[in-house]
């Protein structure tokens, strides 16, 4: 929620520029000041828990998954090489089976009109 703040709205904008305004070379060390900015990290021991570079990415695949996104689907937008790796995501959508078996039962229901 702090970084939803930085994000640009216009649809070609960069949520991390140079400080020229351009494209940044190091994306991690720009994105490393930001979390210091914004004290993301302050208190926290296990280095487990911090804020890195990398927790957009799985933050990404987090929100995809919860949102019902399918876990191929999220391969390919993370460039994922297998789905062995985008499976780690599957566990924050459980009702995932639950609605795809509702869909089942659904169409089950329309095939067999009551007689």
């Amino acid at each position: 929620r702090e970084l939803s703040a930085w994000v640009p709205r216009e649809k070609d904008a960069l949520l991390f520029q140079a400080r020229d305004g351009g494209i940044i070379a190091d994306k991690s060390k720009t994105f490393m000041r930001v979390v210091d900015a914004l004290k993301l990290n302050d208190g926290i021991i296990d280095r487990r828990d911090k804020v890195v570079f990398h927790t957009l990415r799985h933050t990404f695949g987090s929100w995809a998954a919860q949102r019902g996104v399918p876990l191929q689907v999220i391969a390919e937008l993370m460039g994922h090489d297998t789905i062995t790796i985008t499976k780690r995501y599957a566990k924050l959508a459980p009702d995932q089976k639950r609605r795809a078996m509702a869909h089942i039962d659904s169409m089950f229901h329309e095939a067999t009109p009551d007689l």
